[in-house]
């Protein structure tokens, strides 16, 4: 059983556990793929968990194959603008706009966001 890192929030953690079960499916290219990169990207995003990923410290608290690397892949498996979109959606929902922007910038937010206004609303 991985050991929790503390500087993580203890509330986090079955969020944390999604990622790791989505760690595979990030990198197929199929629709159960695409809904896993969203679910991991908006989940990484809303809940800041952006540092924990590049440090490697879920990794090497036992949440093996959590890393940069998966969040990355959420953007680079030709359905960028889709992923986008979708965090835009949870972004809207849940409030943390702001967050996005400040990750990403506001250009690529208004890319995203012009996708999502002009196809709807991704379901995932």
């Amino acid at each position: 059983m991985p050991q929790f890192p503390r500087s993580i929030a203890p509330h986090l953690y079955e969020h944390v556990k999604t990622l790791h079960a989505l760690r595979h499916d990030v990198g197929r290219d199929s629709p159960k793929g695409q809904r896993a990169r969203i679910t991991f990207a908006t989940i990484t995003i809303r809940y800041g968990l952006f540092k924990a990923l590049d440090a490697y410290e879920l990794w090497d608290a036992g949440f093996e194959g959590l890393g940069p690397r998966q969040f990355d892949t959420c953007f680079e498996m030709g359905d960028s603008g889709e992923v986008g979109a979708g965090i835009v959606k949870d972004a809207r929902a849940n409030g943390y706009v702001d967050t996005v922007v400040s990750h990403f910038s506001e250009n690529v937010w208004a890319r995203w966001a012009a996708i999502n206004d002009a196809q709807g609303c991704f379901e995932f």
